[in-house]
């Protein structure tokens, strides 16, 4: 619920749950935003959540060890399942001033150990993390270029012991020139701790390994042509491989074209490959391709039928902690939605979707799961 005090001044109530026999999660909270001018505004959030895990949970993912005489958790998240009702609190702050020529972006966000918002991503707790970016604005009209954006990014998060998780620093150059054009160049340079040596333990001081890493982002887009837009993705440097906890590197590519072939047909096709090496040879590459067509029927409605069709390679010499069934493996996904939108806020959406595997136990695509959706959103105006 939102009620909009005035132009500058909004509150608002957020609150999901879900439950069932011995299980339920509970989150409320309020924020709200508050624009100081036309260029500055602040925002603020707090949240509470109280949640109960089923014994049989724990168990599953807990299960007992005879030899140490306890249980031994595969996520750390987890741990506290077996305590009956818990509860813990998430709260966000931030500042931003946006202007002709600056972009200044400052943002703070503290998470529970023991917050759980499972109607939410909300992949990670026990977290402190501050942000802050920092960009400035030049503009030409003479030149073959129009916007010139040079950023810096700080971006450091604790656990709540204050224990070092990851500590960010990039520079940016994004350039927009001609055809629609723009090309951004990201430098990143992180630490960042790889996974618990003793998943039981909630430390990360003398639990993990902390990696030192260096990578480039490229990215190009550029419209040729009115119904034509082209694009092209790469990442290349270190990389953390988290299934065997080591350091290695990786290199993303990924172009992509959008072909509006009228006023009412949409073609979208993308293809990725990405590749990992760690001590000297490869440990997977994969290729990825992705294509979309839509049909706009009119301004309120239109269908879209996607597939995915990605094939994955292992290198099972190379990955000495993962349990890998196949050195090769083919998954085919497809989805079939129809959308309607009376309004910006109020859409009806209906689908259905499927997946299908191929690996050394299936010798052929094999459909492993089916679903149909239905979902609707409806706003008050």
């Amino acid at each position: 619920y939102r009620y909009d005090v005035n132009d500058d001044l909004a509150f608002g109530f957020i609150s999901t749950l879900r439950s069932s026999d011995d299980y339920h999660n509970l989150v409320m909270g309020l924020d709200f935003k508050y624009k100081l001018d036309m260029s500055n505004s602040i925002i603020a959030q707090a949240l509470n959540s109280n949640t109960e895990y089923s014994i049989e949970l724990y168990q599953n993912w807990c299960p007992y060890n005879e030899v140490t005489a306890s249980n031994e958790c595969a996520i750390t998240s987890v741990i506290v399942a077996d305590e009956g009702e818990f509860s813990d609190n998430a709260y966000k702050i931030g500042f931003e001033h946006n202007s002709e020529y600056w972009l200044v972006r400052t943002e703070y966000d503290q998470i529970g150990q023991d917050f759980r918002a499972d109607l939410g991503y909300l992949p990670k707790v026990d977290i402190k993390n501050f942000n802050t970016t920092v960009g400035r604005n030049f503009y030409s009209e003479q030149s073959w270029w129009t916007e010139i954006n040079l950023g810096a990014q700080y971006d450091i998060v604790h656990n709540e012991n204050n224990q070092l998780i990851s500590k960010l620093n990039a520079l940016s150059f994004t350039l927009q020139g001609p055809l629609q054009s723009i090309v951004d160049v990201i430098y990143n340079h992180e630490d960042r701790v790889g996974l618990r040596e003793d998943p039981n333990d909630a430390a990360i001081d003398n639990n993990t390994t902390m990696y030192e890493l260096d990578y480039l982002e490229f990215y190009l887009g550029v419209q040729p042509r009115a119904d034509l837009f082209i694009q092209f993705y790469s990442l290349i440097g270190d990389t953390i491989d988290y299934g065997n906890d080591r350091l290695g590197d990786m290199v993303e590519l990924n172009p992509s074209v959008t072909y509006h072939l009228n006023t009412h047909l949409e073609l979208d096709l993308s293809y990725s490959y990405a590749e990992l090496e760690a001590d000297d040879d490869y440990v997977f590459k994969e290729n990825l391709l992705d294509a979309r067509i839509s049909y706009q029927f009119d301004i309120n409605s239109y269908l879209r039928l996607s597939t995915v069709y990605s094939v994955t390679d292992y290198n099972l010499d190379n990955n000495p902690e993962l349990d890998i069934d196949s050195e090769e493996e083919e998954n085919l996904a497809t989805q079939l939605i129809y959308s309607y939108k009376l309004n910006p806020q109020t859409v009806f959406f209906l689908g259905y979707s499927d997946n299908s595997i191929e690996n050394r136990r299936v010798k052929r695509l094999k459909q492993d799961e089916r679903t149909a959706f239905l979902k609707l959103s409806y706003a008050w105006m």
